[in-house]
């Protein structure tokens, strides 16, 4: 899992470029070209592994609370 910035500048978290295509894109917007993996402390926060966020409920609002770090660079 990776977080980087679409064409629109938005941000978003998957698995881009991979067998199984997974991807959230988030309302965050950024200037800067973001690739970059998904940090352990990034898991933590989420509270569960990318197998198991289909059934997370809260998944969305986690991954746009993680993606404002990407917003203040």
């Amino acid at each position: 899992m990776q977080w980087y910035s679409n064409e629109s500048g938005y941000i978003c978290l998957g698995s881009k470029g991979h067998f199984s295509q997974f991807e959230i894109t988030t309302p965050i917007k950024t200037t800067e070209k973001v690739q970059q993996a998904l940090a352990p402390e990034d898991l933590a926060y989420i509270g569960s592994y990318p197998e198991d966020w289909s059934r997370d409920s809260d998944l969305q609002a986690k991954v746009e609370v993680l993606a404002q770090k990407f917003s203040q660079q």
